[in-house]
């Protein structure tokens, strides 16, 4: 019976991921157009330019085609690969975001089995990722379609759930009080992850990095946690690699490390101590990641929005000066455009809520 059961969830697990994957198909469809695009085209003509898909390792030693001193070689591989494959269709950029984006659900509701042991959870969890991914926009929180078929999804998988939480003998009052808990931690560890959404960024660049700095980063932590159930060091590797690659695809990764420590920190099996030790490797990234960049752009300063500086300090110290706020801003508090500082919850306060509910599980 318990296996059934389990076959159930999974089996309505994989219905509510099919139902959420639906709406993005309209954006692969129909999204932006390539004669729209600023950025996309200088970097396709510059992956031409050296080689395409076999020349695209010399990105990991140079500034990217935009020159704009962002070291995102993953993305610009990806990209390149992406070129070899589609060619000059435009769909197929956009079907290997849609691709990317379901992954992330795909790892999300693993996560969310694994953390709260809660089909619902997961199935909320995947719904909310894509309801903002295929029709959210930060300006408005209504009056967008694409809600309506991730809202059923969870609405169907509630409805099973429920009926074979009867089965198993759960009382009505029981089902109350356990769904908004870990529907609330779904939310909490949702928000979490860069998202963006694709009906409306205005470049494909823009979206295939955000995917792809989710989808490593999610995948790191998902593997810190098979390492903290397991305790093999192999998926502490494959951790350490899916943060490296996830800094090399997107610059808001700089603070994978710090979660990947307060993940270790609170669910590793022999307590902070030896979680904290484990993470080590996560912050030898970052430092290698520092020196990388130093080394690919030298003394030239930057001119990009969020990591344009006032001074003529060396590149490392230009590095510090753009992560700091920005680590800042994703931890404890977030910097205003107006100047001041509001305590806001971040993904660094999140994974401690998160890895909290999981220890508590």
């Amino acid at each position: 019976m318990h296996a059934l059961s389990g076959i159930r969830r999974r089996g309505g697990l994989l219905l509510v991921l099919v139902l959420c994957a639906l709406p993005g198909l309209a954006h692969v469809r129909s999204g932006q157009p390539l004669e729209y695009d600023q950025d996309t085209p200088i970097i396709l003509a510059g992956v031409d330019a050296t080689g395409g898909l076999l020349g695209s390792w010399r990105w990991f030693v140079n500034d990217w085609p935009l020159g704009s001193h962002l070291y995102r070689p993953v993305t610009v591989v990806s990209l390149a690969l992406d070129r070899r494959v589609w060619g000059e269709w435009a769909p197929g950029y956009r079907l290997t975001n849609w691709v990317l984006a379901n992954l992330v659900n795909l790892l999300m509701v693993w996560l969310m089995l694994a953390l709260t042991r809660s089909g619902l959870a997961a199935a909320f969890a995947c719904a909310l990722l894509s309801a903002e991914r295929w029709g959210f926009s930060r300006a408005t929180l209504s009056g967008t379609e694409e809600y309506a078929v991730p809202l059923v999804a969870v609405a169907l998988f509630l409805w099973w759930q429920g009926m074979a939480a009867r089965r198993a003998g759960k009382t009505r009052t029981t089902l109350v009080w356990e769904a908004p808990l870990v529907i609330g931690l779904a939310a909490l560890v949702v928000l979490l992850y860069e998202r963006r959404d694709l009906g409306t960024t205005s470049t494909w660049i823009a979206t295939r990095t955000t995917h792809l700095g989710t989808l490593f980063s999610t995948a790191m932590i998902a593997l810190l946690v098979v390492y903290a159930q397991r305790q093999q060091p192999k998926f502490l590797v494959l951790a350490v690699a899916a943060c490296a690659l996830a800094m090399a695809s997107y610059e808001q990764a700089v603070t994978a490390p710090a979660i990947g420590s307060v993940w270790l920190a609170l669910i590793h099996p022999h307590g902070p101590r030896a979680g904290l030790r484990a993470s080590a490797g996560l912050w030898a990234v970052l430092v290698a990641y520092i020196l990388v960049r130093q080394a690919v752009f030298g003394l030239q300063p930057n001119w990009y929005y969020r990591m344009q500086v006032r001074t003529r300090w060396k590149e490392l110290w230009e590095w510090v000066e753009y992560a700091a706020p920005l680590f800042l801003d994703r931890t404890i508090w977030r910097v205003r455009p107006e100047g001041w500082l509001a305590l806001w919850y971040r993904p660094l306060w999140l994974s401690v809520l998160g890895a909290a509910g999981y220890v508590l599980a």
